[in-house]
């Protein structure tokens, strides 16, 4: 009872702020608001009926190479494939937070177990990459926290005041700091006289920029969600 009197709060709140001349930065009259809440409409569809059109193109070629002529798009069979690419792009995104640490946690030890090789051979080197090694850790720790809240916002109140842009702030902030480490393997890999040696720097580089992206892709996907107040909410924590 207590919890949906909360809600209740909270959602009245939320109608008498749309309804006054709020300021964040930028005065924005009702009419721009309302301007605003239907590009992004407009935005959605555009990108709702761009991705019909891509699968519809993709079942005419199916057809035209020899797929069965019951295969043909109409309505019917888009809607199903579109929701199958749905369903993908959130099978991609699922528990994305301990798949981030566990991704991460593996490249940290690859450079952990080298680190002591390299100290023999080339002192110096291996404290500096257990350094880099321990400050990725320390980001993937508090990633993997941001990213985990960003995951488990509730669908109403994202559909309310969109996504959690507060914790999307602060992933991209610690996706910075992937990049200033991978800035100093880079130079460590270049003061490596062993090939072998630098193609294993190579590896954990690339591993890392690959979690990189799929952390942006994740958090452009939670951004570009459409909701009701979330380009208010957006411009507070921009």
């Amino acid at each position: 009872m207590r919890k949906n009197l909360l809600i209740a709060i909270f959602i009245a709140f939320i109608v008498f702020i749309s309804n006054v001349n709020f300021s964040f930065g930028v005065y924005l009259t009702p009419i721009q608001r309302a301007k605003d809440v239907k590009n992004q409409v407009e935005k959605r569809v555009r990108e709702e009926t761009e991705e019909v059109y891509q699968i519809q193109q993709e079942i005419e070629k199916e057809v035209k190479e020899g797929a069965p002529t019951t295969l043909i798009a109409t309505p019917p069979v888009v809607t199903e494939n579109q929701q199958k690419v749905k369903e993908f792009v959130r099978e991609q995104f699922k528990n994305m937070g301990e798949n981030h640490r566990s991704r991460v946690a593996n490249m940290v030890q690859n450079l952990l177990r080298n680190s002591e090789r390299w100290e023999k051979e080339n002192p110096g080197i291996g404290k500096e990459v257990r350094e880099i090694a321990r400050e990725q850790q320390r980001i993937m720790e508090r990633n993997e926290a941001s990213l985990k809240k960003i995951e488990k916002r509730n669908r109403f109140i994202k559909f309310l005041i969109g996504a959690n842009y507060r914790e999307i702030k602060k992933t991209r902030l610690e996706i910075e700091n992937y990049k200033k480490e991978i800035e100093k393997l880079e130079k460590i890999k270049e003061s490596l006289n062993n090939e072998e040696d630098k193609k294993i720097i190579d590896e954990q580089i690339n591993v890392l920029n690959q979690e990189i992206q799929k952390v942006e892709d994740f958090l452009n996907n939670e951004e570009k969600r459409f909701s009701l107040f979330g380009w208010l909410f957006k411009r507070i924590f921009k």
